[in-house]
């Protein structure tokens, strides 16, 4: 791009007006359709020269990147025991090759000539070898040059500057990460810590999963130990409370036994009630029926609770009154036999005794 200029024959056109007069535009319609506005033309020449400015910095930077990257210094033991000399030359266009005797200001500054000789350090091969000046040599990035006159040997600090300034294989971080991650990989001995390191980890894993097994396990049978603990607990206050109920009810006809059996402890026994099987007859509603069969009775029925009226009566006797009805003549039920109305034996047992 270029500034744009408006022609000096012809004066700037007025921008306050949105009409423009063709005549006053002398630039070729080839550029320029129509002249520019008096601001716009500043704001364009303005961001010209910045772009300007940008790319010469940027050209500047480029180019001493350039000279700091193809520069070469050169340690050169002119005597022996004396400190070496330096110099340096930057921006050598000849990059990766280099020529000491194309670089005449640098052998000025080394004190040597096209026609002299020196001894250059050989990294590699580790010696010093014999080369003129004026040969071509390959360098690296940032290089430096041991050498030393032809002739000296003695040279201060040789092995410092050697281990200091031998050139690396590779000059970027991502080339030096590549060949440690190769050497990681074929290396037998970190993979085997590696995988034992994996399945350490794999093993411990297993045994927390199988422990949290085992504890959910434990909590399993223990509630199930609970729950059947439980039942047992509740079959036997089951248990206890049928027992306490068989006892009540043993207790019960114990006791409905003794109320209605009245055993003589003292005294004749042929006064004792006789009950052989009458209780369960009666209970049953056919002691009307047995008594009857042994005491007709003309168009009247024998009332059901003669048998316990009998039985009323004889516990409210004595044992000598017991034996007075006992001569009295009684069914095989345990009845008398002339019992009907008022004048049963048992009535006159009674009147005797009122008497």
């Amino acid at each position: 791009m270029f500034p744009y200029t408006a022609p000096s024959s012809e004066p700037i056109p007025d921008t306050t007006s949105d009409t423009i007069d063709p005549a006053v535009d002398t630039t070729p319609s080839k550029l320029y359709g129509a002249p520019m506005r008096c601001k716009f033309n500043a704001r364009y020449n303005e961001d010209h020269i910045e772009r300007q400015k940008e790319k010469a910095a940027a050209d500047e930077r480029h180019k001493q990147e350039l000279a700091f990257e193809r520069q070469v210094q050169v340690c050169c033991w002119m005597k022996d025991d004396k400190e070496p000399v330096w110099a340096r030359e930057q921006g050598i266009m000849t990059f990766p090759k280099l020529n000491l005797a194309s670089h005449p200001l640098l052998l000025k500054k080394l004190g040597l000539t096209a026609m002299d000789q020196l001894s250059i350090y050989d990294f590699d091969g580790k010696f010093f070898q014999l080369e003129d000046v004026d040969h071509v040599m390959q360098i690296t990035t940032r290089h430096v040059i041991l050498a030393r006159y032809a002739g000296v040997k003695r040279c201060p600090r040789l092995n410092e500057f050697i281990d200091k300034y031998s050139p690396k294989p590779v000059t970027s971080g991502a080339h030096r990460a590549a060949p440690s991650a190769s050497k990681r990989k074929s290396n037998p001995a970190l993979l085997s810590l590696a995988a034992l390191l994996v399945i350490f980890a794999a093993t411990l894993v297993s045994i927390t999963v199988l422990l949290g097994i085992f504890a959910a396990t434990l909590v399993s049978i223990t509630v199930l130990l609970v729950i059947f603990a439980a039942t047992l607990v509740s079959i036997t206050v089951l248990l206890v409370i049928f027992a306490t109920t068989l006892v009540s009810i043993t207790l019960l006809a114990i006791t409905i036994a003794n109320t209605t059996t009245s055993t003589i402890t003292s005294g004749s026994l042929r006064g004792t009630w006789q009950q052989p099987k009458s209780k369960m007859t009666m209970m049953a509603d056919r002691f009307g029926e047995i008594f009857q069969a042994h005491v007709p009775v003309k168009d009247r029925k024998f009332p059901k609770g003669t048998w316990y009226q009998q039985l009323a009566w004889w516990d409210l006797c004595s044992q000598e009154e017991r034996d007075i009805a006992a001569e009295l003549p009684r069914t095989p039920d345990g009845l008398w036999t002339t019992w009907h109305s008022a004048s049963s034996g048992w009535a006159e047992v009674l009147a005797k005794k009122r008497k």
